[in-house]
């Protein structure tokens, strides 16, 4: 489930980086950094497009962080 949920995210992320070209061609997408789009004239959207973007990255993230991980930085032992 949560791989889903990931890559959906991502899949919106790309859609709103799209959309975003399309709603400021004030900037050009090869020249100007991303960034840029957070000070022109979609800041609110921009800063949506990074959550979205950040939440799938904390997604895969968390899939990622088996019981075996956890054990290892728990230097061996395991929590009762």
């Amino acid at each position: 489930m949560l791989p889903f949920v990931s890559a959906s995210l991502y899949v919106v992320a790309l859609a709103m980086f799209v959309h975003l070209h399309v709603l400021d061609r004030t900037v050009d997408w090869m020249r100007d950094p991303v960034s840029n789009f957070g000070v022109g004239t979609t800041p609110r959207y921009f800063r949506v497009y990074g959550y979205i973007g950040t939440a799938a990255a904390a997604v895969r993230e968390s899939k990622c962080r088996t019981a075996a991980t956890v054990n290892a930085e728990l230097g061996g032992y395991s929590r009762q």
